[in-house]
């Protein structure tokens, strides 16, 4: 896959204005039968008294000619993104010349047969086009026996006035669109003639040199009538797929050219249009199949409009203040409404009085917060009013870190805790950082109204709004008149309400609600009596404000031995404390880094930790939006980041005293490839974000995964460069320092896989038969001892076996006449049968005396 690299130029660190940054790039518009080409060739060529052109739009003092087609069907070339048509140029076809009068273009096309054409010519030819002339049934057998199809494309310069200079580029955000009013005529549809049977258009844009279709719309002919059709084409381009087309620019004639196809392959380069920068150019790709007929067709673009955001223009989030110049600090915020407040810095805090103060130092380029009384009675707050947000609740933000730089005055025994807090349209999260290293974190979310819980899983209780009451009746339904019981309504789950009827009684006006219940995480069930039509209802919910409470400690003083280090935060330092939000995940992890005011000495950034939004936000419900101010607030935006320091209740140090050097917000994805800048090894690539062996040859592009690709094409190139002969020399002369194997090239992983493999196997086989042959062994000694004690230790020890529970022993007697001759006596057996119980039974004789 050719990956094209695409980069995102540094953002500005400025404070920035709330509006939208889209610009529009391109814009042009056909007009009836004038523009960009004029129909009426006398009335152009007009002049007055003074011999001056009349028609507004011919200021070149050309002379046309004919009906002013000459462009209509002027683009029989393929497109080589070289080739312009610019205004005031003419072309001739047949008796038409013609002046273009519109923007200068690019065009090309890929046709099978010379009765396609692409061209430009005023609204009521259909503008930029795809031209067909008559197709005869030979046409098409000469084709194949395939209906012919044409691509055309137009491409257009974009206007760089909105840029702020060189090096500057245009990007796409989430607000940039690309619009067309795309026109098929009559003829093409099954009303009139099906003159055509496919037809599709595609946004196009050129970025980085290389050029990428937009979203595949394809015409449904079923919609056609009896006069042309303009359908409103829209590309949402930062959320578009784009796929490269790497091979664009060919030259030459466009009959049986393929340089126009998008590939749509699974090894297509697809990219997201957030990724796309250095825009250059904008345009559309059109393609029409035609079949037999008479009279032909004009399928195109009457207008076209593409925006695009300068990549200079600060994200919304972004801001900074450094203190360095002079700047209005207000006691509070009383008589401020609206939301054209931001920036606003304001002080708060009970050791205003006398205790304490929030003052600017333009010395030493800091906001100094200084307080020597304890508790709530000499605490202190610098506050800034934020930029706001136009999104609604609930939608994450880009990835962005805060960062403080924090003067370490009379904090390490100050005795004194600094909260550093950012709010947001959805909540807040707050670093309580004490002189002892604990750091402390609390998360908090704001009432979240909803009526649904088709994006929200809740929990949340029925709301409590008189505008908006947590059961709206919708439709009263009927109260049934043969009832004698009152109308009553059960509510699933907790919540309880009381009906309340119209005047006539006959249906229910409204729901008291008494008890607007917890936990619901769907739509409640509503039980009605005493109705014979039961009334529509909607619902609204609200979780009311969640969290508050610490979800994490840290204490960064802590040694890996256990140990602490009491001086970590001792004065004479400057503490960066940076919060960083990624939008991948909603998560919110923290860093901090200190510089030596003395020697300059940095130590960090140090990973302090992460807050998750599973397991740290406010409920498990997620951190969202909490940076850019309280949207409700008197004025609105109120609080986008608060330094709050207070000093303990017993606290007897003589002074605690912080200084805030900056404060600053600045978005952190520069490839906005959903990786942010701290995890990203690749942070000017989109395409990049990992590189697992390190040979700064990013994973999707490792063309030798696991290896020095660097390292493995020397080798290639030494190889190639010495001939098979002196490399095989070389290789076998250095054996024993190199893993190569001469004649059969180097040993595959694979192969010494497969070689270890059957190792292992042979190895377990081994093993399993020595098992074997062990426990067998161990069995027959067993049997064996088992034997041995049935036995008595005697010679002629007999063991007597036993059969359906009897023991038979058998005597053999010998008879003889001469007791001192026994070798011709006789025998006889004489069975005896002995009962033989349940259980282990042993029997031994012996002759009584």
């Amino acid at each position: 896959m050719n990956l094209t690299s695409v980069l995102k130029l540094a953002t500005a660190f400025v404070a920035f204005s709330i509006s939208a940054h889209a610009a529009e790039i391109f814009s042009v518009s056909a007009i009836e039968d004038d523009w960009p080409t004029a129909k009426d060739s006398a009335d152009f060529n007009a002049l007055d008294e003074n011999d001056v052109p009349t028609n507004q739009y011919n200021i070149y003092g050309t002379v046309d000619s004919g009906v002013g087609s000459g462009w209509g069907s002027g683009t029989t070339y393929n497109f080589d993104g070289v080739t312009a048509v610019n205004p005031g140029d003419q072309s001739t076809a047949g008796s038409n010349t013609t002046t273009y009068l519109g923007p200068k273009f690019y065009a090309g096309i890929n046709r099978d047969v010379q009765q396609l054409q692409a061209g430009v010519i005023h609204s009521y030819g259909n503008g930029y086009r795809i031209r067909c002339n008559n197709i005869t049934a030979e046409i098409i057998a000469n084709n194949g026996g395939v209906s012919p199809s044409a691509e055309a494309v137009f491409m257009f310069d974009v206007n760089t006035s909105s840029l702020s200079g060189e090096g500057d580029s245009f990007i796409f955000e989430d607000s940039d669109t690309i619009t067309a009013k795309l026109a098929i005529p009559a003829q093409m549809g099954p009303v009139s003639g099906n003159r055509a049977s496919a037809a599709s258009y595609r946004a196009m844009v050129k970025a980085n040199g290389e050029y990428y279709a937009g979203t595949l719309y394809n015409v449904n002919f079923a919609d056609i009538e009896s006069t042309t059709l303009v359908l409103d084409m829209t590309e949402s381009c930062a959320t578009a797929t784009w796929t490269l087309m790497p091979n664009m620019e060919v030259t030459g004639d466009g009959i049986g050219a393929q340089n126009l196809t998008v590939d749509t392959s699974e090894s297509a380069t697809t990219v997201p249009g957030i990724y796309l920068t250095n825009i250059t150019q904008v345009g559309f790709l059109l393609s029409a199949t035609a079949e037999i007929n008479t009279g032909g067709f004009n399928y195109g673009v009457r207008e076209f409009i593409a925006q695009a955001t300068p990549a200079s223009t600060p994200d919304p989030i972004e801001w900074s203040q450094d203190f360095t110049s002079p700047l209005t600090i207000l006691d509070g915020l009383g008589g401020l409404t609206g939301d054209t407040h931001a920036y606003t810095w304001s002080r708060t805090g009970g050791g205003l009085a006398s205790a304490g103060s929030v003052t600017q130092d333009t010395s030493n380029n800091q906001a100094v917060l200084s307080t020597t009384g304890n508790g709530s009675g000499g605490e202190i707050k610098l506050h800034m009013v934020g930029p706001g947000t136009n999104n609604a609740r609930r939608v994450k933000p880009v990835s962005h870190e805060t960062t403080w730089e924090i003067d370490l005055i009379a904090f390490k025994d100050g005795d004194a805790d600094l909260m550093l807090q950012t709010r947001g349209f959805d909540g807040y999260v707050k670093s309580t950082i004490s002189p002892s290293g604990l750091i402390k974190y609390t998360t908090w979310m704001s009432n979240y109204t909803h009526t649904n819980f088709d994006n929200f899983s809740g929990p949340s209780r029925l709301r409590n709004n008189t505008n908006n009451p947590g059961i709206v009746i919708v439709d009263g339904g009927a109260v049934d008149p043969a009832s004698a019981d009152p109308v009553t309504i059960t509510i699933s789950g907790d919540a309880e309400g009381t009906v309340v009827l119209n005047t006539a009684g006959d249906a229910v006006e409204s729901v008291t609600i008494t008890n607007f219940g917890s936990g619901y995480t769907a739509l409640p069930t509503l039980t009605w009596t005493g109705m014979s039509v039961d009334p529509t209802v909607s619902f609204n919910f609200e979780t009311g404000n969640v969290g508050g409470s610490i979800v994490q400690e840290v204490d960064i003083a802590l040694r890996e031995d256990g140990t602490k280090n009491w001086q970590l935060l001792a004065d004479g330092q400057i503490l960066t404390y940076i919060q960083s939000y990624d939008n991948a995940d909603d998560s919110v992890s923290y860093y901090y880094s200190l510089t030596d005011k003395a020697t300059g000495e940095v130590t960090g950034p140090t990973f302090i930790t992460t807050l998750t939004a599973a397991n740290d936000s406010a409920g498990g419900l997620g951190f969202f939006d909490f940076s850019t101010g309280n949207r409700w607030g008197t004025p609105n935006n109120q609080d986008a980041v608060v330094a709050h320091y207070k000093r303990y209740n017993q606290a007897d140090a003589a002074v605690s005293t912080v200084g805030i050097n900056s404060i600053s917000v600045v978005t952190s994805d520069d490839d906005r490839d959903g990786v942010i800048n701290r995890l990203d090894e690749f942070p000017t690539n989109p395409f990049e974000s990992a590189d697992d062996d390190l040979d700064n040859v990013g994973n999707n592009s490792d063309a030798h995964p696991g290896y020095d690709d660097a390292a493995v094409a020397a080798i290639n190139t030494a190889a190639q460069s010495a001939g098979d002969s002196t490399f095989s020399y070389y290789v076998t002369g250095n054996a024993d320092n190199y893993s190569y194997s001469v004649g059969g090239g180097a040993i595959t992983q694979e192969t010494y896989d497969a070689v270890v493999a059957q190792k292992e196997a042979a190895e377990t086989a081994q093993a399993t038969a020595e098992a074997a042959q062990a426990a067998a062994v161990a069995a027959q000694a067993t049997a064996e001892t088992a034997l041995a004690n049935a036995r008595e230790a005697r010679a002629g020890s007999t063991v007597i076996d036993v059969a359906n529970d009897v023991a038979t022993i058998t005597l053999r007697v010998e008879q003889t006449s001469d007791v001192s001759d026994w070798s011709s006596a006789t025998t006889s057996d004489h069975a005896i049968d002995l009962s033989a119980p349940a259980g282990a039974s042993f029997y031994r004789f012996t002759i009584p005396e």
